[in-house]
């Protein structure tokens, strides 16, 4: 098959856009606890408000981007980010960044890239359309997401541990500016993709906000969820993302500190942590191509949802013997990394080849938003809980919660099919 250079340049722009995401994220989150001396309280109300855009913004995002078109909203999207992060790395270099700022920076972070992902899964069939790349397209911004969500941590921790946090943040200064450049040479290489708004599959291009009828805008508004309502596997599917972005966001509340306080293991441990669940993320994606063609997705998240309780365990494990505490951190994030790259990319691959092109960005949207809007909550939570119970309450819950959910999806998931269409 013929290749795409702008499809390229599209999955290199994300990449480079997911990385710089990454590392602000992952440094900020260590910065926060050695200058700041934030308690999981702090940091779990950090995290909601870099995650509270994905609630309330990414349905709303979904229709705009349709009015806008893709290219030219992630063109002002990846200009506001450098610029966002540009000034938070100068002034944190000058001394003058204090919990406030930190805060406002994080929540326009979060607000940008809500937008951002709208628009990079709706840009993709203005690309090209043969419909077999769009999948196979959207599949691979999902699994790359997911691989420089576990690579790039480790990058931010031992930069941290070697050349300091100003530095750390320049780097992610650097990535944002390289997907502004990336972004910039689609834009000018791709006419069709910067003046054309979203075709729907029935050959209808969208309308501009200005023309929709009153009675319309809702049904543009809830079309990604009667998309989802209507396959029982992607129900699951969603709900099992959201599940693993809840235990994700507890235990990113409380992992800091019990890494760096409880345990007593040093920053460079906490930056080997990310190499080791770098390297599990990468083994598999790799692995994930050959399993996501061999197993049905219903079989792929029923054993997957059963790893991830046993995986969110362990730290629970490192907490109640912290003298084999850095052993079972390990084989949490090895476990945890594995499971959830594995069944996430099956969950997207699954929804770019079940739903109609003309129906995934706003399907996208919905499941970003259900998948998405409770981690505000779960952040905030697990963080209360670690500071007002101490952390072994947000660290029963979160294993507790994602055995809960198993026995969910066997019953949304009973007599569905791995492979069924959704219109």
């Amino acid at each position: 098959m013929k290749k795409n250079p702008n499809v390229r340049h599209a999955l290199a722009a994300n990449m480079s856009d997911a990385a710089g995401n990454t590392v602000f994220d992952d440094a900020l989150g260590i910065l926060v606890v050695v200058t700041f001396g934030f308690t999981t309280a702090d940091i779990g109300l950090l995290n909601a408000l870099g995650s509270i855009s994905f609630l309330l913004l990414s349905v709303p995002t979904g229709v705009l981007v349709d009015r806008v078109g893709p290219l030219k909203t992630l063109l002002g999207t990846i200009t506001a980010k450098t610029l966002v992060v540009g000034v938070f790395f100068a002034l944190y270099a000058a001394g003058q960044v204090g919990v406030l700022g930190t805060m406002v920076a994080v929540t326009l972070i979060g607000m940008l890239t809500v937008v951002a992902e709208n628009a990079q899964v709706t840009l993709v069939p203005l690309l090209t359309s043969d419909k077999a790349l769009i999948s196979r397209t959207v599949a691979k911004l999902a699994a790359a997401d997911r691989v420089i969500g576990v690579v790039f941590p480790a990058l931010a921790g031992i930069a941290i541990s070697t050349i300091g946090g100003v530095a750390t943040l320049g780097l992610a200064v650097a990535l944002f500016a390289l997907t502004l450049v990336l972004m910039l040479r689609l834009y000018l290489s791709d006419k069709a993709a910067r003046d054309a708004a979203v075709v729907y599959a029935d050959g209808e291009q969208a309308p501009e906000l200005s023309d929709i009828a009153p009675g319309t805008v809702w049904q543009e508004f809830t079309h990604g969820f009667k998309v989802i309502a209507g396959n029982r596997l992607l129900i699951a599917v969603v709900l099992m993302n959201a599940v693993g972005n809840i235990g994700y966001a507890i235990g990113d509340s409380v992992e800091t500190v019990l890494v760096l306080r409880n345990l007593g293991l040093s920053p460079a441990f906490y930056g080997m942590l990310g190499t080791l669940a770098a390297l599990a993320g990468m083994f598999a994606a790799v692995l994930s191509v050959k399993v996501t063609d061999r197993f049905p997705t219903k079989t792929i998240y029923t054993v997957g949802i059963f790893a991830q309780t046993l995986s969110a365990a362990l730290p629970l494990c490192a907490y109640l013997l912290p003298a084999y505490g850095a052993a079972f951190m390990i084989a949490f994030v090895v476990a945890w990394t594995l499971t959830l790259t594995l069944t996430n990319i099956a969950g997207y691959t699954y929804m770019a080849q079940s739903v109609d092109s003309g129906s995934l960005g706003r399907a996208s949207a919905a499941l970003r938003m259900i998948a998405m809007g409770c981690v505000p909550f779960a952040a905030f939570g697990g963080g209360y809980l670690g500071t007002a119970f101490g952390l072994i309450v947000p660290l029963v819950v979160w294993p507790a919660l994602t055995l809960a959910a198993a026995g969910v999806f066997i019953v949304l998931t009973a007599g569905a099919g791995g492979r069924n269409r959704a219109a």
